[in-house]
C-alpha cells in the first residue's frame, strides 16, 4: 500500500514538474507580448457556425507576439461570419469573404465545427461519398434543423470545399504550414493534401470513414498530430488549442533565427 502511494506521489509531482517546464518553456520561447511574429502573416479559414474557441485561442496568442492575421469566410456574402462557444454563445467575427487564399502567407489554420461538420456532410452526401446509414441520416437531419435555425444554405458551398481542398493541397506541396482543427482534415483529404500517414479528427463517423477510405490514413484519437507541415487538431480541447499556439510561436521564432 505504502509502495502504490509513493508511486501516485511520485507521479503527480513528475506531471506539475513537466507542466512547469513547460510553462516556463513558453515563457521564455515568446515573451509576454513580444512581437516575434511581426511580419509573418498567418491565414484562419472559418466557415458559418465555426466553433469559436478553435480559432479565439490561437489568434488571440498569436496576435500578442505582432502576427499579421486574416481571416477568411470563403463563399459568404457577408463581412462578418457567427461562430458558437462551448457555452452556446454565439459571436460574429470580421472576415475577408473571398475564395482565394493568399499564397504569401506563413500559414493557413483551418478551423471546424457544426456548420463545417455539416457542410461537409452534405457536400459528400450528394456526391455518394459516404454510406447512409442510421447515423449519417441522423446527422443530416440534425443539420437540416440547424440550417433553418441560422439560415446557412450548404450547397452554396460545394464549389467553396472542391476550390478550398485544391488550394490547401497546392500550398502543402509548396511547404506552407497548414494545420487543421476538428472536421476540418476532411479538407485536407479532400484535395488530396494527404494521403497515407497518420492525422487526428474529430470522431464525427461518416467523416472519419471517408478520411479512412479515401486517403488511407490512419486516424488517431490522440489530441494533435504533426506529420512534415501538416498539423491536424482533434478538437476544441483548450490544451490541443494552446499547442497549436505554441508550435506557430514556434515556426516565427525559427524563421526570425534564420534571418
Amino acid at each position: 500500500m505504502n509502495k502504490r502511494l509513493l508511486l501516485i506521489t511520485t507521479v503527480a509531482i513528475l506531471a506539475i514538474l513537466v507542466a512547469s517546464i513547460g510553462a516556463y518553456l513558453l515563457f521564455v520561447m515568446i515573451g509576454p507580448g513580444v512581437p516575434i511574429c511581426r511580419g509573418h502573416t498567418y491565414v484562419f479559414v472559418v466557415f458559418p457556425l465555426f466553433r469559436y474557441e478553435e480559432l479565439n485561442i490561437p489568434y488571440s496568442g498569436l496576435r500578442k507576439l505582432g502576427t499579421n492575421l486574416i481571416v477568411m469566410c470563403p463563399g459568404s456574402s457577408r463581412e462578418t461570419v457567427i461562430g458558437i462557444d462551448k457555452k452556446n454563445m454565439i459571436h460574429r467575427v470580421r472576415c475577408v469573404n473571398s475564395t482565394k487564399l493568399p499564397s504569401t502567407a506563413d500559414a493557413y489554420v483551418l478551423v471546424g465545427g457544426p456548420g463545417l461538420t455539416c457542410i461537409l456532410l452534405s457536400y459528400l452526401s450528394s456526391r455518394g461519398l459516404i454510406e447512409m446509414n442510421n447515423e449519417t441520416m441522423q446527422l443530416l437531419a440534425a443539420c437540416r434543423v440547424i440550417a433553418r435555425e441560422f439560415n446557412i444554405n450548404y450547397s452554396r458551398y460545394y464549389s467553396v470545399v472542391s476550390e478550398i481542398s485544391r488550394e490547401i493541397s497546392v500550398l502543402s506541396r509548396e511547404n506552407k504550414v497548414i494545420a487543421a482543427i476538428c472536421v476540418a482534415p476532411t479538407l485536407l483529404c479532400i484535395g488530396g493534401a494527404v494521403h497515407g500517414g497518420e492525422i487526428t479528427m474529430a470522431d464525427v463517423r461518416p467523416l472519419v470513414s471517408f478520411v479512412r477510405h479515401e486517403c488511407g490514413v490512419t486516424v488517431l484519437s490522440t489530441p494533435i498530430v504533426v506529420r512534415g507541415n501538416i498539423i491536424t487538431v482533434r478538437g476544441p480541447e483548450e490544451t490541443a488549442l494552446y499547442r497549436l499556439t505554441l508550435m506557430l510561436a514556434i515556426l516565427c521564432r525559427s524563421k526570425v533565427q534564420k534571418k
